[in-house]
């Protein structure tokens, strides 16, 4: 299957090393990617711009002027207006394409000269200049550390080293982006504030000291002389994270040695336990005997109560459901049964068994008072998560909490960390936080899934593109469009793209028909994951004299759910 025959010409963005973005400093737009692309069978060239707003508010439209070079000749200067844009403070856009005059295009330059919002205009007063760089702000390991346990994200994050630059009017993100009148980065939703406040090494590190004294300290207090086996390894922990400071590294090992200990001595206590056990239940039978026609029903609730007590909550739930509805017994068998799951959530954790924690976690918050006992600690697991930089966990529990900006945030920072398109998680999360216009997720989104398509035009349904067609014999012409990028599908579902067809066809004169031109359209569905194209009947080709077909047709696509243009494909009869 042949590719389409569009060729990029010209290039200017960001990354480039050959032709580099400009920006006039206060200009609410940003240029993200200006490209030209031709055709290279009918040298149909076209403009193609992305553009940022990094204003607070909404863009209503855009006037620009765009010079072309082109050999030979001199330079062309052509203004452009982009009306009805509608680009959100914040976000990026893919303007209209703009076809140009012009095919053998060697560089072009774009430049913004107005732009209009729904109260104010700004208008240009000065040539733009080299995008804005980004400053590195040097700290020391410590105060790196603390800076990054501050803003939520890894010590090697291009914004932890980075540094805020105020201008007049204007003021350049920790992680390189321009920003006018917002209080927060549109590319990484960094508060700016937030970040002044963090950039200062004495004070990082007078907080650094601060925080490790409390680590410190709380894991002294869970390691006393009568701490139980869970007080040890949450101190353990505590004194782990904290290894290179003080004592903490032997006393995180002495933790360790103490828990040893007791799971020791508590091995020979069971084993005294069941002798105890058997004795007193040889006991509680003869008295049940005794009065088993007068107090049978309350001694089976003292015995459910008695199991519920000593944490034997899976005895204590089918005594008390073989009680029926006597005195509280329903309520008391749901009580158990969140009691006992909160049991083992903890258990679970404590013993680093992720998955048994998290599939107890779902059932704890399916039950009746669940989801408050779960919460709590569902908070510190997803926390203890994000200090792991384990993002993927962090999210999960966060879910079961009301934290949702630190759940996004962990999807966030996940998704950063593995920007790989055929992860689901990245892929989920990415598309979430885009949905909520969440710092720079839609873009991000866009790097990774943004719909690409193969397409062409034939007079086969087995879609090899082709621009003539020999012979006056009948023939059904089709277009294909397949997708080369997009979102991701599941094992159950694909993703699918409208493509939207404009045709113009050719008809020769006939003996009751002059010569004429037809147009029409329709559109048909492309999946992200298809092996093999789709493709769309058009007309037919060929015929006599009398009763032809069209001679010659010309297809325009589109990604009719962005009103993206994607281009043209020609074909013709030849005798």
């Amino acid at each position: 299957m042949a590719e389409s025959n569009y060729k990029v010409i010209f290039r200017a963005d960001a990354q480039s090393n050959q032709h580099r973005i400009t920006w006039e400093e206060k200009c609410p737009i940003q240029l993200s990617a200006v490209q030209i692309s031709r055709d290279t069978t009918t040298s149909a060239t076209f403009l193609q711009v992305k553009v940022k707003n990094i204003s607070n508010d909404p863009i209503v439209s855009i006037a620009a002027a765009l010079t072309i070079e082109v050999p030979d000749k001199p330079d062309e200067a052509m203004p452009l207006e982009y009306l009805d844009t509608d680009i959100p403070a914040g976000t990026e856009k893919t303007l209209k394409p703009q076809r140009l005059t012009q095919a053998n295009i060697t560089s072009c330059n774009l430049v913004i000269r107005g732009v209009d919002f729904s109260n104010k205009t700004w208008h240009s007063t000065t040539s733009p200049k080299p995008l804005p760089q980004r400053q590195a702000l040097s700290l020391s390991p410590k105060a790196r550390a603390q800076r990054a346990y501050a803003l939520s994200l890894g010590e090697n994050d291009e914004i932890v080293n980075g540094a805020v630059q105020n201008h007049s009017g204007w003021w350049v993100c920790a992680c390189g982006q321009a920003n006018i009148g917002r209080a927060t980065c549109c590319k990484c939703g960094m508060v700016k504030e937030r970040l002044l406040d963090t950039e200062n090494e004495q004070d990082l590190l007078a907080e650094y000291n601060d925080r490790v004294d409390d680590i410190y300290d709380q894991a002294c207090d869970l390691s006393k002389d009568d701490a139980s086996k869970k007080e040890l390894r949450k101190a353990s922990k505590l004194f782990t994270s904290i290894k290179d400071e003080k004592d903490s590294a032997e006393k995180a090992k002495g933790c360790d040695e103490r828990i040893q200990s007791i799971s020791s001595a508590q091995g020979r206590k069971i084993r005294r336990g069941v002798i105890t056990a058997t004795t007193s239940v040889v006991a509680l039978g003869l008295i049940i005997a005794l009065g088993i026609f007068v107090i049978v029903p309350n001694v089976k609730y003292a015995i459910a109560a008695n199991y519920a007590n000593s944490g034997q909550y899976k005895d204590a739930i089918a005594a008390f459901e073989e009680l029926g509805d006597f005195k509280d017994s329903p309520k008391r068998a749901i009580q158990c049964k969140v009691d006992d799951c909160e049991t083992q959530v903890r258990n679970a954790l404590e013993s680093d068994n992720y998955d048994e924690a998290y599939r107890c976690a779902q059932t704890l918050a399916g039950l009746d008072g669940g989801w408050d006992r779960l919460e709590p600690i569902a908070e510190t697991a997803a926390k203890s998560f994000m200090q792991q930089q384990d993002y993927g966990r962090a999210e999960k529990w966060f879910a079961f909490t009301h934290n949702e900006e630190s759940r996004k945030t962990a999807m966030y920072q996940y998704a950063t960390n593995h920007l790989n398109h055929d992860d689901q998680a990245t892929y989920f999360y990415l598309k979430e936080l885009s949905e909520a216009n969440y710092k720079d997720a839609a873009s991000l989104y866009d790097q990774l899934y943004y719909w690409q398509f193969e397409f062409g035009i034939s007079t086969s349904e087995q879609a090899k593109d082709q621009n003539t067609w020999e012979g006056k014999n009948f023939g059904n012409v089709y277009a294909f469009a397949k997708a080369t990028n997009g979102p991701l599908s599941s094992s159950n579902s694909s993703e699918k793209a409208t493509i939207r067809i404009e045709v113009s066809a050719h008809y020769e004169e006939t003996g009751s028909k002059p010569e004429r031109w037809e147009s029409s359209s329709d559109q048909f569905s492309v999946t992200s994951s298809g092996k093999v194209p789709s493709t769309k009947y058009v007309g037919i080709i060929g015929g006599s004299a009398v009763y032809g077909g069209a001679d010659y047709y010309k297809v325009t696509f589109f990604n009719n759910d962005t009103g993206e243009y994607l281009g043209e494909k020609e074909i013709q009869c030849v005798n």
